[in-house]
């Protein structure tokens, strides 16, 4: 029996980092390292909320796109919103310094094109 991406993610989780308890603590870490003045960003799947927001004012571009409208016209963390999955995005190559894409790749039916697109 195949499992959805999710599952398989929990699954690994649980059997690999027993003492996982999310990714919140080891994101902000990892975004406070990577995150430089004068960088354009972009989340992939920002929704409602981004945790980029604290940093605003650090970056020349905050860009984030979702496939719910309504999560990004109630995004205020966000300057630049567009509809969109992270398997099409609507920029041009190397247009943006970081990517962030937190709780999204579980719900991608195509990991592997969703990762070929955010690297170009």
């Amino acid at each position: 029996m195949k499992m959805d991406n999710l599952a398989w993610a929990n699954s690994f989780i649980q059997h690999h980092y027993a003492d996982w308890h999310g990714i919140d603590n080891l994101l902000e870490v990892s975004i406070r390292e990577h995150l430089v003045s004068a960088v354009k960003a972009l989340e992939v799947g920002c929704g409602r909320q981004s945790p980029l927001g604290i940093y605003k004012d650090k970056v020349n571009l905050l860009a984030g796109i979702d496939v719910e409208f309504e999560d990004l016209k109630a995004n205020v963390d966000i300057a630049a919103v567009a509809m969109a999955d992270g398997i099409g995005l609507p920029f041009q190559s190397c247009a943006f310094d970081l990517v962030l894409s937190k709780t999204v790749i579980e719900h991608m039916t195509n990991p592997s094109m969703f990762f070929r697109e955010v690297h170009r």
